[in-house]
């Protein structure tokens, strides 16, 4: 090979070098550019919420240092939403298990745990489920 053809060759992997060299630095200064953005945003935003914070009262109260009072309170919260989740859950209980005797198993004890005479299995399918094709 020729020493031109080496010259012209290396040539080309600078030039290569420096033009991706430059793609990636405006890339980096882009993405720079637009995180100082979104930390000038973000700063505006946490001084909203320090006077969000400091307008609202403080009903927060620290474990140790809690009154009888506010773990009764804490009590009650907590069963409420325990009452609510069993709600929800015997809810999901329930539309499954009318959607299972609907259509496949005829059981042989109900929700409330009373035992049900014997019923022969029967399984009906909708005509849409006949065909799994």
């Amino acid at each position: 090979m020729a020493w031109w053809a080496w010259l012209l060759l290396w040539l080309v992997i600078v030039a290569g070098t420096v033009v991706g060299a430059y793609y990636l630095a405006r890339s980096l200064w882009d993405k720079a550019m637009a995180l100082f953005d979104e930390l000038g945003r973000l700063e505006e935003l946490g001084e909203r919420l320090e006077v969000v914070v400091d307008a609202a009262p403080s009903t927060w109260v620290h474990p140790l240092t809690a009154t009888e009072d506010d773990r009764d309170r804490w009590r009650a919260g907590m069963a409420g939403r325990r009452a609510q989740r069993k709600a929800r859950r015997t809810a999901r209980h329930e539309a499954a298990f009318r959607r299972w005797t609907r259509w496949w198993v005829r059981p042989t004890r109900l929700l409330d745990g009373s035992k049900i005479s014997a019923v022969p299995i029967t399984v009906v399918l909708p005509p849409e489920e006949l065909n799994h094709g």
